[in-house]
Formats: structure tokens, sequence, C-alpha cells
């Protein structure tokens, strides 16, 4: 079962359904036929009707394809490729005074942690929620840290898979697509994130509800934690494998490649389906 949050006013304000085509039919009206009278010596037998081959049943036109569309601000969706799109850039700066940027969410919304992200956008996160819905796609829950009084204890997020996809133009003009895990590499073998982590990689999380100022908010909204790595327990989309975000849990290790693009170069985020 397909779990919608109590904002789902919201997706459903988009006015976004799947268009579907409307297949035209044919109304027949039976004539009606008045008979002439007949003189008694000029009825003769009838003669046997001619058969008459079968008249197939027209064929109903088909749906056509669905076209991407905006559903939401900064967000496409193409049902039939089961694709979400997110607009966005990079953020950081690998080749300025600081190369080194340690990573704790891949995507985030702006004003929140694009100081430690791979991509920052002007989407929101309950509004990529949706957008994942339309698609068909299953939220589950996110990852969480626990003390169990002596040590923290990791539950993974669960949810439908996802491939977390980035795709930008080089300084040739070209268009290039990849993993954006790829883009994360580890300090202590310099393996990247797609390489070294889970196979199964992503999954639908789709955070939670928290309560703020006397009602209910859509927690990565507030966090702008849309897609994860780190498991701060309200990601929209999450890394499978769990990372601890306290440095006393385990030392952070994963850092932006230094081959990313520059700093505010635009990208596009694909979230497709499994």
């Amino acid at each position: 079962m397909i779990r919608i949050w109590p904002i789902a006013a919201v997706f459903l304000a988009a006015g976004c359904a799947s268009p579907t085509a409307e297949v035209p039919h044919k109304t027949v009206v039976a004539e009606s036929v008045v008979a002439e009278p007949i003189e008694p010596a000029s009825v003769q037998a009838p003669a046997a009707p001619a058969a008459e081959a079968p008249t197939p049943a027209p064929t109903p036109p088909k749906a056509p394809a669905p076209d991407p569309r905006d559903v939401f601000p900064h967000i496409r969706v193409d049902v039939g490729r089961r694709l979400v799109e997110i607009a966005g850039e990079v953020p950081i700066d690998v080749r300025g005074p600081t190369p080194r940027v340690y990573l704790e969410v891949l995507v985030c919304a702006r004003d929140t942690k694009e100081h430690e992200a791979l991509v920052v956008t002007d989407a929101r996160a309950s509004h990529v929620h949706g957008a994942l819905l339309l698609v068909g796609l299953q939220p589950g829950t996110p990852g969480v840290w626990r003390w169990d009084g002596v040590r923290p204890v990791a539950t993974p997020p669960t949810g439908d898979g996802i491939d977390v996809l980035v795709a930008w133009r080089d300084a040739s003009g070209q268009e290039r697509e990849a993993p954006l895990a790829s883009w994360a590499e580890s300090t202590s073998d310099g393996a990247t994130l797609d390489a070294a982590g889970d196979p199964n990689g992503f999954c639908f999380a789709g955070s939670v509800m928290a309560r703020q100022g006397g009602g209910e908010v859509y927690r990565a909204d507030i966090d702008g934690t849309i897609v994860g790595l780190t498991a701060f327990g309200g990601e929209t989309v999450a890394w499978r494998r769990m990372e601890s975000p306290e440095s006393g849990v385990k030392t952070p290790h994963w850092i932006a490649k230094a081959s990313i693009p520059p700093a505010g170069t635009p990208v596009v985020v694909r979230l497709r389906a499994r």
C-alpha cells in the first residue's frame, strides 16, 4: 500500500494526474422501417440471405506515451519511464582554498546543508516525495541510530529501490551522466561511494512527519535532506548502508571527488525507479 502523508493535499494540489486517452465510441441508432401493403398474389418465398463477412470490431486508439511534465517547481516527472528529475547546481568548490569537502548528504534543499552536499536545489523535499508517488514508488522508513545503553545500534532504511543519477554539461557543451555516488570518494582508499557501497544503493525512505509550532511538518522540508548519505532519520531518499553523522560513532571519510564540475554548474538529479 502506498503511504501518503497528511501532506497529500500538497501533492494533489499540483493537479498533475497521469494523462489518459479517451477512446471514442460509436452510438448506433436503429432506424424505424414502415412496411408497405403487399397483394397476396405477389407474395413469393423469400430468398435465402447471402452470407455476410463479420464486421471486425473497431480498434481503439492507443494512449499516447506520457511526456515529461513539470509537476512541482524545479521537478519534472516522466510517468512512462518512472523517472523524476530535479533541477539543481553544484554548491561546493573542490578547487578552492579548502578542496577537501566532507559529505553528509548528497542532495539538499537550499539554505540547509549545501556546505556538505554535492547538489543543492530549490525544490522542496515534500514535492520530491509527491513526484516519487506519481511514478508508482512506495515509501518505507528512514534509517535511524539508537543508543542501547552500551553502543549505537543502526536500523537501516526501507523503501522501493531508486537509481540516483546526475546529468550536466562539460566544458565542451556535451551532456554527461553518471551515478551521483561516483562523485564521492573515501579518504581511506580513494574508492568511490558507488563502488564501495551497498549494491542496493538508494531507496525511497519517505522521511517522517514531525511536530513543529503546534502542527505537523514534513521533516525533510526542515532538514533539507532530499538524498541522504549519513542517516539523520528524516531523509526522503536514503543510502541503504548506514553511515552515522556523529564522528564519535565513525570517523567521517566521504569527501567530494576532485573531478566534479565547478561550483555553480547547473545539474539535473535523476531519480529512476528500479
